[in-house]
């Protein structure tokens, strides 16, 4: 008994900052839920459709960092593994590099964009919204740069306390939506953007000291490219359903499917917080075991994580989404149906820890074929739909295809884990 609880007290002693970086994970998704939940209440969904309609047009550009973040979240861990520790700071240079052109890139395209309102003469909705747009179009690949040295870097505890710090500001600004709804909002999360950047800069834990050298982003980019290239399908896949909404349905439509939105965009940040904890521990057990069979423990216990994890929140969001939506949210009950869909395919983002795997191994092209069919499957099943779109059948049609999604990922993770195999 006495052994067992020492265990215990060590394994906590051992793991100390990832429980208090989950810690304030949970706290940066309540700050998040709690800023959408004020935005529900005081903002319509003619308008929250506005502003979502604009923002769609960030997860399209995510493609032009061309994979060198993700090859840098990679390779950081397993290089230190490795004890390589020059090669680390060199691919650090060269991230950083690739933001500055990538931040251009985006940028171009957000002027482009922001001239085709501007000359549609839209209503003052879609211009304030373009700040926002543009915040995250400045910031953000910088931002995620200063993160990935953080999470590969695994000083959780440090990022503790740049969430904590960042979440209070955010949390107390989300008031300003009583008095000024739209614009609130938009001050709120414009200023949390600017935060994240500012905090990560602040702390950053590899500094660049020098200009990234093109080969060292070339090779950022064999490495990552790949994962990019899923990862952009898969945020892409994401939001097929709100670009469907909006194509067909129009912002009203889309407004009143924001509490769909809410609930899988918030929930989906605890299997992606457990995914920065998890992918460093990930690569340093390929690195230093140099085969996927090493990994074999990793597909068991991310698994069993994210389904007490998400089975918890979703029971919980089950009973209570009805209840909440009609007593404090009754422009949005027409939602609650397809909330409730939404809400089960939560479940299928068990997936998420174990396809840290096939990322490890560089296997990343059976993701990229699979969330390409996704995409397609998606808009076949709504062209040859027999019967009248709604908010309802669109979850109905995501819930499906994430089930062949989830399934599919598993089975590939755990086939890597039986065979023997290593690519650096």
């Amino acid at each position: 008994m006495l052994k067992t609880l020492n265990l215990r007290k060590n394994a906590i002693k051992k793991y100390n900052n990832e429980i208090l970086y989950l810690f304030t994970s949970y706290f940066s998704l309540f700050s998040s839920m709690f800023n959408s939940a004020l935005g529900a209440a005081y903002i319509g969904p003619d308008k929250l459709g506005i502003l979502n309609s604009v923002l769609l047009l960030i997860p399209y550009l995510n493609f032009l960092n061309l994979g060198v973040v993700n090859g840098l979240n990679r390779n950081l861990a397993m290089y230190e593994a490795m004890g390589k520790f020059d090669q680390v700071q060199r691919f650090v240079n060269a991230s950083y590099t690739a933001s500055i052109f990538s931040t251009i890139l985006s940028l171009l395209f957000g002027i482009f964009f922001s001239i085709i309102i501007i000359w549609s003469r839209v209503s003052y909705e879609y211009l304030i919204s373009l700040i926002l747009l543009f915040a995250n179009l400045i910031f953000y690949q910088f931002t995620i740069h200063y993160d990935t040295t953080f999470r590969s870097g695994q000083d959780f505890k440090l990022l503790s306390k740049i969430l904590f710090r960042e979440n209070i500001v955010y949390f107390v600004l989300s008031f300003l939506q009583i008095n000024l709804e739209l614009l609130g909002r938009i001050i709120s999360n414009t200023i949390r953007i600017v935060l994240r950047f500012v905090y990560r800069k602040k702390y950053v834990r590899y500094s660049t000291n020098g200009r990234g050298n093109i080969s060292d982003i070339l090779i950022l980019i064999k490495v990552g490219f790949p994962m990019m290239v899923s990862n952009y399908l898969f945020n892409v896949y994401n939001i097929t359903d709100q670009t469907i909404i909006l194509a067909k349905l129009g912002t009203d439509s889309l407004g009143l499917y924001s509490i769909s939105t809410i609930i899988i965009s918030a929930v989906y940040t605890i299997p992606s917080y457990l995914g920065t904890i998890l992918y460093p521990k990930a690569s340093r057990q390929y690195g230093s075991g140099k085969s996927t069979k090493n990994l074999r423990n990793f597909f068991w216990k991310s698994l069993y994580y994210n389904i007490f994890v998400l089975l918890s929140i979703a029971a919980i969001l089950w009973f209570t989404i009805d209840p909440i939506i009609r007593a404090f949210f009754p422009k949005y009950v027409m939602s609650i149906n397809s909330a409730k869909i939404n809400i089960i395919t939560i479940l299928t983002l068990v997936c998420y820890g174990p396809s840290i795997i096939i990322s490890v191994a560089r296997k990343n092209y059976l993701l990229i074929f699979l969330y390409s069919f996704s995409i397609a499957l998606f808009y076949i099943i709504i062209f040859f739909i027999p019967f009248k779109l709604s908010l309802e059948v669109i979850a109905i049609i995501r819930l499906f295809i994430n089930m062949l999604n989830s399934g599919t990922i598993l089975l590939i993770a755990y086939n890597l884990t039986r065979k023997d195999i290593f690519n650096e």
